[in-house]
This record gives structure tokens, sequence and C-alpha cells, in this order.
């Protein structure tokens, strides 16, 4: 499954880059996290459980930085299923954030459809970064 898109925040690209990486903030930003552990240097470990419909769908996996530019861009991958391309711009005094995510979805879940999961994976993905804008209003 391919997604991708862009975000603008009203805030400096380090304010966005630091809220990005800082367990405390994620766990806050990321549907139905129950634990999200590590660092930008070392990798994290998260494990995530949310629900679509009747179904319980959980996550529990390791993350890698694989390349970075610190403040601009990364590069992560999950330890088996995953990559994620996050690019950082300052434009007009705000901050566009690009991504595109790569990633190979599997059991139950993956067979309703690449359809459904991208919209499901939408919702994620707007619930995410409305609750990041919460994290960056209050840094």
């Amino acid at each position: 499954m391919e997604l991708q898109g862009t975000h603008k925040f009203d805030a400096d690209p380090k304010v966005i880059w630091h809220a990005l990486f800082d367990p405390k903030a994620l766990i806050t930003c990321v549907p139905g996290a129950k634990r999200i552990n590590g660092s930008i240097r070392d990798g994290f470990t998260a494990e995530v459980e949310t629900h679509f419909g009747p179904m319980t769908i959980a996550f529990q996996g390791e993350i890698s930085v694989v390349d970075m530019t610190p403040f601009q861009s990364v590069s992560l991958k999950g330890k088996s299923r995953g990559l994620a391309d996050i690019m950082l711009e300052k434009r007009d005094g705000k901050t566009l954030l690009s991504y595109h995510v790569s990633v190979t979805v599997g059991g139950r879940f993956g067979r309703l459809g690449e359809g459904v999961v991208i919209s499901f994976a939408k919702s994620m993905v707007d619930t995410f970064f409305a609750e990041l804008e919460q994290v960056v209003v209050n840094a």
C-alpha cells in the first residue's frame, strides 16, 4: 500500500521535527498508541491497537532511522513491513510536511482490500496531524 500527502503547520521546522521524534508527544498523536519508546538515534519501539468496525488492529514493531538530514528530511524503516519518507520545508513562515509511506498490510485487515485500507489509513493520518497540531501549538 502506498500513501502520500502533505500537511501545513504554523510552526518552524525545528518545532515539528522535535515533536515527530518525541515519544511523549507521539503517544498522544498516534491513534491507539499504547506504548512508544526510543529515540531518533536508537530507533523506536511501538505498540498500537485500534479498531476498524468490529475488528481490532494491533501492531507491535520496531522503527529505525535509515537516512536523515536534521530538520529537513528523514527516512524510516519498519522492521518487517514498511518504509516512510518525511520532508519538512519552510514556506512563508510555515512548515510544509510531505510524506510518502509504503507498507505491506496483511491478515484479516489486509484482505478487506486496498481501497478500504487506504481510506482507514488516511483517517488515521488525519487524526495524527490534528493531534500533532495541538502538540505544536502547546510547545
